[in-house]
């Protein structure tokens, strides 16, 4: 395995390695965040380098070329500036254990890391650590194909009981299976209403709606403005897919499997959610548009969408300071329920591949443990917008900074506690793609909502029938 990047601590050089990677084919970052290298990113990579430098451990002498245990670690985070933080790490960590050779592995997309996980594990040739939703470390796990976090965790180099209750118990529940801890929470985002404060307040609201009817109402009043140079607002920004919906069907309640673990898509709860969305775009409040969200909203005349705290950071950049825009939880159906609203969270976890050698797993998760250390967990969060996996990413003093000044990311954290996730069961991978359709179908007028929600029901039936060997009920409601 050739080594992509070096050991100098010099950002310049850094950079360059950066380029060289992405000229072999490592680095694919996408068309939106291609360009997202702002003086914050760097500051990032450079105050990277000073932690680097006052770390203990290790040092820069390196261990024979026989002796180095070399490991890749296989991700689907696209935008340049996450897979340069991703190397970032992987030198930081090889500066500590010089005795370790660590290469970050772009796959592409995450339907594209799903097949090249499941064809090397296949050939027996998996890689040490990969990021994975949860519905594919049940396949994994149940096939003998992970090594449980929890060998590692409860042993000699593992955490500490006060390390383990660090990290919040939502993101360590979505973690384990049979009360094992399997994989680790890494890149976890809230979905959170985002709005146009500027906006708002000219359709006549000094603050976000915190109900449906109150969402419907705002959406209505912005739709109705034009902007200074006399472009059409738009209320509420829908995207054609599975989150449009889910955020407010797992928000009023709703599930996608019950107790039993069958396909649950034809409910009241189901149908209000989605009649509630279709509606808002019956009445031209809201506008459906396949374009990454913050694109559109960047241009000034969008009043308010629903999406990943992971776009704050492309907000901050296509708003260009042209408009103040916040962040509030997404709308309850009547805001009478706050104590059993759920909040639904994306984002992958980190799972370690059994069949390596007991050199190459302890250097998996020592780099896996080194890139969870709040310093680090922490400049991930205020570069990616994800959010902190543990609490005590909140004391790092440089976060503390970051919240004062992004008091957005501050609404995300508070969702932790209500987090709710996709579905765990294998057959949910396959599943997931027809819902999606099935929603954004009847978002763009080409099924009524009762057809696709029949259809959604009718694919899950035939996914759960075919497809799932490990479709176990106590696996079937991940929150």
């Amino acid at each position: 395995m050739k080594r992509l990047v070096g050991r100098s601590n010099n950002a310049s050089n850094r950079r360059s390695r950066y380029q060289y990677a992405k000229s072999r084919g490592r680095v694919k970052p996408n068309t939106i965040s291609a360009s997202l290298v702002s003086a914050f990113a760097c500051g990032l990579i450079l105050l990277s380098v000073s932690c680097s430098k006052n770390s203990t451990g290790g040092g820069n002498s390196r261990a024979s070329p026989e002796a180095i245990v070399r490991i890749e670690f296989w991700h689907g985070m696209g935008a340049a500036t996450h897979q340069e933080l991703l190397l970032t790490f992987a030198e930081e960590f090889m500066e500590l254990h010089p005795e370790v050779d660590v290469t970050p592995v772009f796959q592409g997309t995450y339907g594209t890391l799903y097949q090249k996980l499941i064809a090397a594990v296949t050939a027996r040739h998996p890689p040490a650590l990969a990021m994975m939703y949860e519905a594919w470390t049940t396949r994994l796990l149940y096939r003998n194909r992970l090594a449980p976090a929890e060998q590692f965790t409860n042993g000699p180099s593992g955490f500490s009981p006060t390390a383990i209750d660090d990290f919040y118990p939502t993101f360590l529940d979505d973690n384990s299976w049979d009360g094992r801890l399997v994989t680790m929470p890494f890149n976890k985002s809230a979905y959170v209403l985002q709005y146009n404060v500027d906006l708002l307040r000219r359709a006549g609201f000094e603050r976000p709606p915190r109900t449906r009817d109150e969402l419907r109402e705002t959406a209505e009043a912005v739709a109705r403005l034009k902007t200074e140079d006399g472009r059409a607002c738009v209320g509420l920004l829908v995207r054609p897919q599975l989150e449009a919906f889910a955020t407010l069907h797992l928000g009023a309640g709703g599930r996608f499997i019950d107790g039993d673990a069958n396909p649950l898509m034809q409910t009241p709860l189901a149908r209000e959610s989605l009649e509630f969305l279709r509606g808002l775009i019956d009445s031209g409040a809201a506008r459906v548009d396949a374009t990454y969200p913050s694109v559109r909203f960047g241009a000034g005349n969008v009043g308010m969408f629903i999406y990943s705290s992971a776009a704050f950071p492309f907000n901050d950049r296509f708003s260009d300071g042209k408009f103040q825009w916040g962040a509030a939880p997404v709308p309850s159906p009547d805001g009478s329920s706050e104590a059993g609203r759920r909040a639904l969270f994306q984002g992958m976890n980190v799972g370690l591949f059994a069949g390596h050698s007991p050199e190459e797993s302890e250097a998996a998760w020592e780099f896996l443990k080194y890139m969870l250390e709040p310093e680090q967990a922490a400049r991930w969060s205020m570069l990616t917008g994800y959010c902190p996996v543990r609490r005590s990413v909140l004391e790092v003093p440089a976060y503390r900074d970051y919240l004062e000044s992004n008091p957005n990311m501050g609404v995300a954290i508070a969702e932790i506690d209500r987090a709710s996730f996709e579905p765990k069961p294998d057959f949910w991978e396959s599943w997931r793609g027809e819902v999606g359709d099935q929603i954004a179908a009847a978002l763009q007028g080409f099924k009524t909502v009762d057809q696709a929600l029949a259809d959604a029901q009718s694919a899950g039936e035939d996914a759960l029938k075919y497809d799932s060997k490990f479709a176990a009920p106590k696996w079937a409601d991940n929150d």
